[in-house]
């Protein structure tokens, strides 16, 4: 027989730091198909972002373009991370401004969720969610201007002749796989 104390344990999942921010960069992704409250996607994909981006740099390397890259001036430094970083800070400490308000422009989420994305890829080797590879294929449509000279700008420009597909659309190739041929995502 199980006692009451046995049968009122919580059910505990462990997960990793990697896991944990795996799942919030792929919850970020479907809120983003779905566009159910784009301050809730920044949220995740910046909280995914800023746990693969420490996980990347405690392995000796670099990888955010948002945070990491040498062309901000030294002197504009702390300005640039402080506006880049104003959201969820925002949100996190409301110790520090009880009263505030936010101004938050959601055009910068897609290249948040996008450089998670990134660092997620480079720290495990491989893009092997199909989420991450459907808002990849919807990033690269929507800023084809973007990519570098090749063969994936060749192939979005082709694709971005013969239609522009919605967010509805890839929210429903990510509903049924089967709209599109994705071998070896999970």
């Amino acid at each position: 027989m199980i006692s009451p104390m046995e049968q009122s344990k919580p059910n505990v999942q462990k997960v990793s730091k990697l896991e944990g921010a795996e799942r919030l960069l792929k919850a970020s992704v479907r809120l983003f198909f779905e566009e159910i409250d784009i301050l809730a996607v920044h949220s995740l994909a910046a909280a995914a972002h800023e746990v693969l981006r420490t996980l990347l740099l405690r392995e000796g390397k670099k990888g955010s373009f948002l945070k990491d890259n040498d062309y901000i001036k030294p002197e504009y430094a702390k300005e640039y991370h402080d506006l880049m970083n104003h959201p969820q800070n925002f949100l996190k400490h409301a110790d520090r401004d009880p009263e505030g308000v936010l101004d938050f422009y959601e055009d910068g989420t897609p290249f948040w969720i996008l450089d998670a994305i990134g660092l997620y890829t480079k720290l495990t080797g491989k893009m092997q969610h199909r989420d991450f590879f459907i808002f990849f294929a919807w990033f690269a449509q929507q800023y084809p201007m973007m990519l570098k000279k090749g063969a994936l700008q060749a192939l979005v420009a082709e694709a971005a002749l013969k239609a522009i597909v919605s967010k509805q659309h890839f929210l429903q190739i990510l509903k049924n796989p089967s709209l599109l041929i994705t071998k070896g995502f999970s």
